[in-house]
């Protein structure tokens, strides 16, 4: 039934508090990824789903409290013996017992429907906010690890570069070294 598979998890966030919009994660950081628009409006849909599961719930007990007076009428004991006048009226009573109860099933059949194509609708913004949700989370992991990428690249390139400093500023020292020592030193007489 739709009351029975509504998830409790769409309840539990409606029912929320604490009016905090943003969600934390494990060690109390303000978790990344989903604006806290989407988290509103989710939160917004689930309330909706469960004024709506709420609403069909209160119809299920009106329509078993239908049944059960419906029931009785059937049930009632049938009297011996009826002047026709009596049968006549009993005859009226319960044709427009029965026309009310036709209408009211009819009402409330509608009302369902209703309430079904309502949910179904919640349920499509829910499934499309999480899907956007989901996919500015992966767009952040994949901008997060090209952004990663391409400093440990730079970290390499400025290692390299500075190797070759080294390697030059080494050579130019020998260079001067070899020069000092094989040039003649002039004495002044």
């Amino acid at each position: 039934s739709v009351v029975e598979d509504t998830p409790k998890s769409y309840t539990a966030a409606a029912s929320s508090s604490s009016g905090d919009n943003v969600r934390k994660g494990a060690a109390g950081h303000v978790a990344a990824g989903v604006p806290p628009e989407h988290i509103m409006m989710i939160q917004k849909s689930a309330a909706q789903i469960s004024t709506a599961t709420n609403n069909t719930r209160d119809l299920h007990d009106r329509v078993v409290s239908f049944q059960d007076d419906w029931k009785q009428v059937i049930n009632r004991p049938k009297p011996s013996v009826l002047t026709p006048q009596a049968l006549e009226n009993n005859v009226k009573s319960l044709i427009m017992d029965y026309d009310r109860v036709k209408d009211e099933i009819s009402r409330r059949d509608e009302l369902i429907k209703s309430l079904d194509d309502r949910n179904r609708d919640l349920q499509k913004r829910v499934d499309k906010a999480a899907m956007i949700a989901q996919q500015l989370l992966d767009e952040k992991v994949k901008t997060v690890e090209s952004s990663s990428d391409s400093k440990l690249e730079k970290d390499r390139v400025i290692m390299k570069l500075q190797e070759e400093i080294n390697r030059a500023a080494n050579e130019r020292d020998d260079a001067v070294s070899y020069t000092h020592l094989t040039l003649p030193t002039k004495r002044i007489v």
